[in-house]
Parts: C-alpha cells; structure tokens; sequence
C-alpha cells in the first residue's frame, strides 16, 4: 500500500513538472551569425548563411523547415523552402545554414544599379517553422544584411613576343600578356598553364609557377618564358627566330584567380586563347 502511494505521488510531481513546463513554453529564437561563400566561377557564387537556433525551454522542441528570400538592392532575385528537421535538447542551440546561389547573370539583371556599383546591398530573409509541444507550430522570422562587391571578369590580352637570347645552343623568348582587373579589390594570377603553337606545330606545353598580383582596378603584365633547346632549332625555327620569317601562331592556356576577399577560399579558372600572325624583332 505505502509503495503504491509512493508510485502515485512520484507520478503527479512528474506530471506537475511536466505541467510547468509545458505552460511556460516560449517560442525559440533565431539569430544571425555568419555567411561565407561556399563556392565561386565567374558564373556565379554559392553563399552559406549561418543561423543559430536556441531552444530556451525544458522540454525538446523541433525546427521543421524554413523559407528564404534574398534580396539585392531591395529587388527579390532568389527564393526557396526547404524542410529540414533539426531537434533542439532543452535549452540548447544548433546551427542551421541556408544555402543560397546567386548567378552573375541573374544579377546584372537586377538593373544599372548592379551594373555600374562597386558593391551591391543584399538582405537575406528568412523564416524557420517549429513544432512546440502545446503551442503547435511557429514560426520564427530573421534577417541578415550586409554588402557584398560586384565580381566581374578580368580581361587577358596578348601584347607580343620578345626575344631574350638565340644561339644555336637554343633559344628563350617571353610571350607578354596583359591582364587587367576592373574590380575594387586585387588578386592573384597563379598557376598558369599555357600551351604555344606556331605554324601548327607545339613548340611549349608547360605551367608557370609565380604568382602575380593585380590590385584592384589596375593592371599588370604577365611574361610567359619558352625556352628551345638546339636540337630542336631546324631551318625552319631558325628563321622564324632570326626574324626572317612571319609565322602563324596559337597560344592558349588559362590560370587561376585568388580574390583578396577573405570570406573566398575557392578560386576560379580563367582561361584565354589567342591567334594571328606575328614576326620577331631581334
């Protein structure tokens, strides 16, 4: 009999405790607090939103989903809804990340006042829906905002070829090309691979290790080294390099583009080709 009372009375604190909390549920909250980007072309960049969720009740609550819209200069590009369970313990917090991809394309759109800025406003809205034991479903809105700068493509040029030394031992001369960063902010040019070919036929397929820094909105001139041993200097060559000749030539090849923006930790291919007709000067 005294065991019985016991097992009641253990039961009804329970359920008064129980009770309590669930009377006293409020609804979580939801804050911003980092975004970088997860991915980056020149096509386009993939953002990663960081939102904390913070459960402040006694019993474990769920996150069921959340909606998104995001906004450049006040004019909705991107929107979405995702379901996504997330459990929140009592009093505990987790992050949830919202995925966001923006098209460069998508974004010159917008209108002039992408096109001709240097930076663009952009305002992420979004809302997480919960599941709360009594109160049902709620929903949690929050903002993020900030500025962002306009990516757009550096420009290569090919300016011409120089003669360094020619001997019959061989010969080295640089292909100049120009590059040029129209953006507010530099970067670097690294790892280029080029290939040279002259009247059809290869005559380098090689990298070029330095990198070369180009800070924003200016230029810088790239000098790609190609060397010829002598066993390869036939009458042909020969006459090409003294200048005797005009030839036909193809260059082609691309490098990568490291951004000074310290949320970017990808980096972005940038290829380029050129050909014509071109005669040295000795």
């Amino acid at each position: 009999m005294k065991k019985l009372i016991l097992f009641a009375l253990l039961i009804t604190v329970t359920g008064c405790g129980l009770f309590q909390s669930l009377s006293s549920m409020t609804a979580p909250t939801v804050t911003f607090k980092d975004f970088r980007v997860d991915g980056f072309t020149f096509e386009g960049m993939d953002f990663l939103f960081d939102f904390e969720v913070m459960n402040p009740n006694r019993v474990e609550i769920k996150a069921e989903s959340y909606r998104y819209e995001f906004f450049i200069n006040d004019e909705s590009l991107i929107s979405g809804n995702r379901a996504e369970q997330v459990e929140l313990q009592p009093r505990d917090s987790r992050t949830i990340q919202v995925p966001v991809a923006m098209n460069f394309q998508q974004l010159y759109r917008a209108g002039q006042s992408v096109v001709n800025s240097d930076s663009i406003r952009y305002q992420l809205e979004t809302e997480v829906e919960f599941d709360l034991p009594v109160m049902g479903s709620r929903k949690v809105p929050v903002k993020a905002e900030g500025y962002l700068p306009v990516v757009r493509i550096p420009q290569i040029s090919f300016e011409g070829f120089d003669i360094k030394s020619f001997s019959l031992n061989g010969a080295e001369f640089e292909a100049r090309l120009r590059v040029v960063n129209p953006n507010s902010f530099g970067f670097r040019f690294m790892n280029v691979g080029y290939k040279l070919e002259v009247n059809n036929n290869e005559w380098v397929d090689s990298t070029f290790d330095d990198a070369i820094r180009i800070g924003a909105n200016s230029d810088a001139e790239v000098r790609i080294p190609v060397r010829l041993s002598g066993a390869s200097l036939g009458s042909a060559v020969l006459q090409i390099l003294s200048g005797e000749q005009s030839f036909n030539y193809t260059i082609s090849g691309g490098g990568e583009i490291d951004l000074d923006l310290p949320y970017v930790r990808d980096t972005a291919f940038l290829p380029f080709e050129f050909s014509g007709q071109h005669r040295l000067n000795n």
